[in-house]
């Protein structure tokens, strides 16, 4: 008889508070680009998908998967990278350049909870 292991890694509770705030930012995320569909299509819809990406991520990671929490980590720091025009533009000055701080700040946040090494464990 023959045993298989799975390693899996042990989420902590930073973690999985990483993971809903990065459920909140991905329906946020889906929500406004929804509402720009009508300017241009291609960053709405990167940032829907990206959204979506991180939804489906979400349950794999919270149960420990290594892959889909380089999955929703990756997901919300390039929606950070969507917002770094905000910096480049003469129209948006003052609140805009605030909020896409904070945005960056928590989604690099949420990628260091996701990403640091936990404990190991191996399920018989």
């Amino acid at each position: 008889m023959t045993t298989s292991h799975v390693a899996s890694r042990r989420v902590s509770t930073g973690g999985r508070t990483a993971l809903v705030v990065a459920g909140l930012f991905a329906v946020l995320d889906i929500l406004v680009s929804v509402g720009e569909l009508g300017d241009s299509l291609a960053q709405p819809i990167a940032l829907i998908a990206l959204g979506v990406l991180t939804l489906i991520g979400i349950p794999f990671a919270w149960r420990g998967a290594p892959r889909a929490l380089l999955l929703v980590a990756a997901t919300r720091v390039l929606s950070a990278l969507s917002t770094l025009p905000v910096y480049f533009s003469a129209d948006t000055q003052g609140v805009p350049q605030v909020v896409a701080t904070v945005w960056i700040f928590i989604s690099i946040l949420i990628a260091v909870l996701l990403l640091r090494t936990p404990r190991r464990e191996t399920v018989a």
